[in-house]
């Protein structure tokens, strides 16, 4: 009875192993690894602000960093831009981004030939990695554009799920969590951080691929 006993206790606890060892299960830690990339970014918003490019033909493939802006505002910039670039001034003052100012080939347009303009160029130091990011845009392949974050978001909870099911070909379930700000950085108001602070509800669309569960973009 014992050796029956045992060998039943060694099969159930070998399957609960496996169940949860596997990345394509419906679980609370396969979601929340799979939803943790899209939180870290909660709180993070793209700068809104037009750029000059440095090579001679417009890519999709430039760089988040560094923002590179006429060293002097374009006549027609509208008031968040002007607030985008006392912004940037701030920051770098503040160490948070290297400031660079030169006069070098640049073109604004995506059809512009490139011609000596006065830029400006500001690439996130060591200590201000944490408040400027480079992140993509939801559409699949979008490339990464600069941000401008108040620290990282976490996962407080997994509340619940729907059971996954085929749709479009592919096997879906969303997903309802909860989720709040940590890790704020240096000089981030006050007042934002209370905000960021208190958990959030959200949903997200989960798919199911060959490596397990992924964020639908």
């Amino acid at each position: 009875m014992r050796i029956a006993i045992t060998v039943s206790l060694a099969l159930i606890i070998s399957a609960n192993l496996s169940a949860c060892s596997d990345p394509k299960a419906a679980s609370k830690d396969n979601f929340q690894d799979a939803i943790e990339p899209v939180v870290k970014n909660a709180f993070c918003r793209p700068l809104p602000i037009a750029q000059y490019r440095l090579t001679e033909k417009a890519s999709e493939d430039v760089p988040a960093f560094p923002i590179v802006i006429g060293a002097v505002a374009e006549q027609w910039a509208g008031s968040t831009e002007n607030q985008v670039r006392s912004m940037l001034e701030a920051a770098a003052k503040e160490g948070f981004l290297e400031r660079t100012e030169k006069t070098t080939p640049a073109a604004y347009g995506s059809s512009d030939a490139l011609k000596p303009t006065h830029v400006v160029s500001y690439e996130p130091s060591n200590k201000g990695k944490g408040m400027f990011r480079g992140i993509a845009g939801k559409r699949a392949g979008s490339p990464e554009r600069p941000n401008v974050c108040a620290g990282d978001g976490k996962i407080d909870e997994i509340v619940r799920w729907t059971e996954p099911a085929d749709a479009f070909g592919q096997t879906m379930t969303q997903v309802t969590y909860t989720y709040s700000g940590t890790n704020f950085v240096e000089g981030a108001p006050k007042e934002m951080i209370a905000a960021a602070s208190k958990p959030k509800e959200a949903t997200i669309t989960l798919v199911k691929m060959s490596d397990g569960w992924q964020a639908m973009k």
